[in-house]
């Protein structure tokens, strides 16, 4: 008789996650990130630990898992209804050393709240976890530790849905595994950096590659976000695999989309006739970060050519997404265009009530992207029975089955002439319907932790 088979220990990559424990604003892959791992927590139990990279290398926070697993459920608290961090549990991570910034992330509208903060909270939250940071990596083995955590383990299955983490660093699943057999289940929320590096930064671009490479040293189970953003991952790997011939030529990649934000939040879904102001002029939104891809110049264009040939009545057109990179012709429109200026509002700190908010007022919901991995906007529209102008991307026909206008995001013309007849008319769009497999996170958490659990499972037999 062959030994009993135990199961393998699960890991879930919590990096991200605390990096970003004093956010307030999420951004999509926050909310993705912080969901799932909700989902893998509470599926395993004791069976399941996070793991961070620290200092480069990999880090299992048995001792931490706790405080861990309570942040988790302060950001599902803050980004899904409208709580506040809680303050106590990330100064309990700040003094664990596990992280050397102060909690926001790298992105510029974070940035800016912290410096608003006082000096005493700048200190607090910023140079005493470097220092705390610091002496950890001092005083502590991660090798030592991991190994602690592990005693007894053969397998294990590593689950990462931020791509953040150990596969930034080339060698670091190895070093935590130490020889034991390690299934990886990575969640991919899109290949934009590398299918259109026009859009990126080069060294987002080389990023994504390499960790990709990096995962692909591994048996791998692949999830994502949409079939769209698989097939885009199934033709990149197939590429990677001709061009090198020890790698795998078979991709396991299953889709598992996000969840309602609006249903999460318990925003209603609007009335049969567009919420603008009665009498006022008709309200326009485009969701999203200022960016290139976004396609912001088109209908900042569209809008000034409205104004010079005296539509009336103009619309209005509310823009809520932060600055991003390399959008210099949209913002020089927004900061210098003075014929604009009455007819543009730009919010750039929005958060996800208020947000709702204005989409719930607008005659429609404006998604002119370049290319999009999934596509957040156009299903909380949807959900909410907001109409949508849309890109004809093959992401937003998977997820509606009718009531959205598509055009080509080049088609100046098509946007003008659909912006102006419902501008004239509101009533005349229709409204999407979105595709029945598309639920609350709490049918979608259970769709991901029985996933891994279906991986975990393959592994103990064999």
């Amino acid at each position: 008789m062959g030994r009993e088979q135990k199961k393998p220990l699960i890991l879930f990559d919590v990096t991200r996650l605390i990096q970003r424990r004093r956010a307030s604003i999420a951004t999509g892959i926050d909310r993705i990130d912080v969901q799932w791992a909700q989902a893998i927590f509470d599926h395993f139990g004791p069976d399941c630990l996070p793991v961070m990279l620290h200092k480069g290398q990999p880090l299992i926070l048995r001792d931490e898992q706790v405080a861990i697993r309570a942040l988790i459920r302060s950001q599902i608290g803050c980004w899904f209804c409208q709580q506040e961090p809680d303050e106590q549990i990330v100064a309990r991570l700040d003094r664990a050393g596990l992280a050397a910034n102060a909690g926001y992330g790298s992105r510029k509208v974070e940035k800016q709240i912290f410096a608003g903060k006082s000096r005493r909270t700048q200190l607090m939250q910023s140079v005493l976890p470097q220092f705390a940071y610091a002496l950890k990596g001092w005083l502590w083995s991660s090798k030592t530790q991991n190994e602690g955590a592990l005693e007894g383990v053969e397998r294990l299955v590593y689950v990462n849905a931020s791509h953040m983490g150990l596969p930034q660093k080339a060698g670091a699943l190895s070093a935590l595994a130490n020889g034991r057999s390690v299934r990886l289940v990575p969640y991919i929320h899109d290949l934009i950096p590398i299918e259109f590096p026009e859009y990126a930064m080069t060294r987002s671009t080389s990023l994504l590659r390499d960790m990709i490479a990096e995962i692909e040293r591994y048996p791998t189970s692949y999830t994502t976000n949409s079939v769209a953003t698989a097939h885009s991952l199934e033709r990149y790997l197939s590429l990677a695999s001709r061009k090198e011939t020890d790698r795998p030529s078979g991709f396991e990649i299953k889709a598992f989309y996000p969840g309602f934000t609006a249903y999460q939040m318990k925003v209603p879904a609007v009335a049969s006739q567009p919420r603008h102001d009665e009498g006022g002029p008709v309200q326009f939104v485009i969701i999203g970060t200022i960016e290139p891809r976004k396609n912001h110049l088109l209908l900042l264009h569209l809008w000034r050519q409205m104004v010079e040939e005296g539509f009336t009545p103009m619309p209005r057109l509310t823009i809520i997404g932060r600055r991003g990179w390399g959008a210099d012709g949209a913002i020089a429109m927004l900061d210098h265009c003075e014929q604009l200026r009455p007819y543009i509002r730009e919010i750039n700190d929005a958060s996800d009530a208020e947000m709702f908010d204005h989409l719930s007022k607008a005659a429609a919901l404006l998604f002119p992207s370049f290319t999009e991995g999934f596509g957040l906007p156009l299903m909380e529209a949807a959900e909410m029975g907001v109409p949508v102008i849309a890109s004809d991307l093959a992401v937003f026909r998977e997820l509606v089955d009718a009531g959205v206008t598509f055009l080509h995001p080049l088609d100046a013309e098509g946007w003008k002439e659909a912006i102006c007849k419902a501008a004239l008319d509101p009533l005349r769009l229709s409204r999407p319907t979105l595709k029945g497999m598309i639920g609350g996170w709490d049918v979608h958490r259970k769709q991901f932790a029985a996933f891994v659990s279906q991986v975990a499972d393959e592994e103990t037999t064999r």
